[in-house]
């Protein structure tokens, strides 16, 4: 039996995805046996001083790299935003395999609430430049207000160390040197290790009793590359190229290709200050979240997507149903006892008693309730970045999140909306009210392009459009609804300020 050795991180996280490249390569090829070479790391040797005071470049894969190179082993596994942009000569990529959710999480000492309510700073652990710069404008909106008089207070403590290291960290007792109320870790390395059998039983006591917070992605993107492996090795060695292969995601490298390309042009690297993800969004296409500062200290906050191919949207009358504000009557419901609600808008909330929200576990459909939830004191787990439900239902079947089934979930929505959530159980504590149909009736008519902001407005007002007029809207449920009830083809956005940039760039064509 043919033998290849693998060349890998000592730490658990490094040898769990190498184990996964393994055995994802051995599926592959029957009869083959993959051995995994632990080799320690510039990066895992120093601990005490952060990655961004290092000089130099490859703190966790140069000895890898050696190591290959001097044939000690066949092929090499990295975490693939470790990678610089330049590789040595003679090193060759092989496989992207494919990739795993890319989000950054934030992950709190159940108490760390308590403390926000005693006036106390949470004090929380990263070490990225990029998260320093972006967490700190989103966590001052982000973490719930917990009083009138004052703004949630946070500072960051630089923090190395492996993930069970970092965990440990918010487990100490609050008198403890290393005590930190939070730390931010990849969703991608923990949800691995909790798959992992040597690694799940410590994951899961380490994990017991905290708080979640996935942030926007909106707000908070993460490093190029994140989530993905880089499996490598030798230019010459044809026959290991061969062998690995078959385990690469050419939608995995797409992405991240383009995230790359810009971490080239803007300069990257572990002391980078910008986040870039580009992700898959459905029917919207590949979107891509840019934010922060880069290397010239120039500020970038954009989101860009794959624009549809149609007509060119200039010198045509545009119908804006954002701009046709419905009266929004409150109702008076009782909410279900449940353990996760999700908040298709923060007009939802209006009313009822936010305290069952604190009981449970609170998830939106946009930064912008984010933040309105925040503000009412709802400490919110993560949101769909505008990009529609389905957008987080992978999360839902992840084992590292233990979100129950969607069947046990309440959806806060309007009256007009609950019947198109068909899964799971769905109140309205408000109402919406339209103008009378005069109101909509000559605008609709003349445009050429409409935007629809909901499928209930579609439903009262499409009869009044020409036949030829372009429909926009939403992604999201408004998106699902016009596939159901609308013929022609319809060109939904990743949201709706996404839709006003780009009709504005086509008028100025």
């Amino acid at each position: 039996m043919k033998t290849l050795r693998l060349g890998t991180r000592k730490s658990p996280l490094a040898r769990t995805q190498s184990q996964m490249v393994a055995d994802q390569v051995m599926k592959s090829n029957p009869g083959l046996k993959v051995e995994l070479v632990g080799i320690e790391t510039q990066g895992d040797r120093i601990l005490d001083v952060a990655l961004s005071q290092i000089d130099g470049k490859e703190f966790f894969v140069k000895e890898l790299d050696t190591a290959l190179l001097n044939k000690e082993v066949d092929f090499t596994v990295h975490s693939l935003k470790d990678l610089s942009l330049e590789r040595p000569s003679g090193v060759k990529l092989a496989a992207i395999p494919a990739r795993e959710d890319i989000r950054d999480v934030l992950l709190f000492n159940r108490h760390a609430l308590d403390r926000m309510v005693a006036n106390k700073p949470l004090r929380i652990g990263t070490s990225s430049p990029r998260r320093l710069h972006n967490l700190s404008e989103f966590l001052k909106v982000g973490l719930p207000k917990v009083s009138d008089h004052a703004s949630p207070k946070f500072e960051f403590v630089e923090i190395r160390g492996n993930v069970h290291t970092r965990l440990s960290r918010i487990h100490e007792k609050v008198s403890h040197a290393k005590y930190l109320d939070g730390v931010v870790l990849a969703l991608a390395g923990l949800s691995r290790l909790a798959e992992a059998s040597e690694s799940r039983d410590s994951i899961v006591e380490l994990l017991c009793d905290v708080r979640w917070m996935i942030p926007p992605l909106s707000q908070n993107p993460t490093s190029p590359g994140q989530g993905a492996l880089a499996v490598e090795c030798r230019e010459d060695d044809e026959a290991t190229y061969s062998a690995i292969r078959p385990i690469h995601d050419a939608d995995s490298f797409q992405q991240i290709s383009r995230e790359r390309e810009l971490m080239a042009e803007w300069g990257g690297g572990c002391h980078q200050r910008f986040g870039i993800s580009v992700v898959d969004a459905g029917r919207v296409g590949s979107v891509m979240f840019q934010k922060g500062l880069k290397a010239n200290n120039e500020s970038v906050d954009d989101l860009i997507w794959d624009e549809p191919e149609h007509r060119v949207f200039s010198n045509c009358k545009i119908w804006d149903g954002m701009k046709c504000r419905p009266r929004r009557d409150a109702l008076e419901v009782s909410v279900p006892k449940k353990p996760v609600y999700f908040v298709a808008n923060a007009r939802s909330v209006l009313g009822i008693n936010t305290t069952q929200l604190n009981n449970a576990r609170v998830w939106c459909s946009g930064f912008r309730s984010w933040r309105k939830l925040a503000e009412m004191g709802v400490w919110v787990e993560g949101c769909a970045d505008s990009l529609g439900f389905e957008f987080i239902r992978p999360l839902i079947g992840k084992r590292i999140l233990s979100l129950p089934k969607l069947e046990e979930w309440c959806v806060l929505t309007h009256s007009k909306a609950v019947s198109g959530w068909q899964e799971c159980e769905a109140i309205a504590p408000y109402d919406v009210v339209f103008e009378d149909d005069s109101f909509y009736a000559e605008g609709l008519g003349t445009a050429d392009v409409v935007f629809w902001a909901s499928g209930y407005q579609f439903d009262c007002y499409s009869k009044f459009v020409s036949e030829n007029v372009v429909h926009c809207c939403g992604a999201g449920k408004t998106a699902d609804h016009l596939t159901t009830h609308l013929k022609q083809d319809f060109f939904p956005f990743p949201s709706y300020k996404s839709w006003l940039k780009f009709i504005n760039k086509r008028n100025r064509v």
